[in-house]
């Protein structure tokens, strides 16, 4: 064990700084037009938009068939029905979204902690025995 590794202990690594996981960097480098400005690469898009559009269809018929508002009236309903459903739900997924994802990070550092306790017994039992 380096010095460096007994100085910060192996506990304390995070996951990319640990030897026992391999990270394999990918590339993202966007290739066409479509590729950079795809809106299934941002966060939450599909969700709010289809909340949205959803909830904007039922208001604009339940307006259009149980009200005196007709068609005009009823799409208008609909449309701010879309626009205020996606647009509050949007903040409210990425914010669930990055709770999770600290989460996530949290489990991973938590197993890399107990995988770098393990190695360390071991590497002190094997140390400790005697060579045949």
């Amino acid at each position: 064990m380096s010095e460096s590794d007994k100085e910060k202990g192996l506990s304390n690594t995070s996951i990319t700084e640990n030897e026992n996981i391999n990270l394999y960097p990918i590339s993202n480098e966007p290739q066409g037009f479509w590729d950079r400005y795809n809106p299934a690469r941002i966060p939450c898009f599909k969700d709010s938009f289809l909340y949205g559009i959803g909830s904007g269809v039922t208001v604009t018929f339940l307006s259009s068939v149980f009200s005196s508002h007709r068609g005009i009236k009823s799409a208008d309903f609909g449309i701010i029905t879309f626009a205020l459903v996606a647009g509050c739900y949007w903040p409210i997924c990425t914010y669930n979204k990055q709770v999770q994802d600290k989460k996530i990070k949290m489990v991973m550092d938590a197993q890399v902690a107990e995988m770098n306790r393990r190695t360390k017994e071991e590497l002190s039992k094997i140390n400790k025995q005697p060579p045949n």
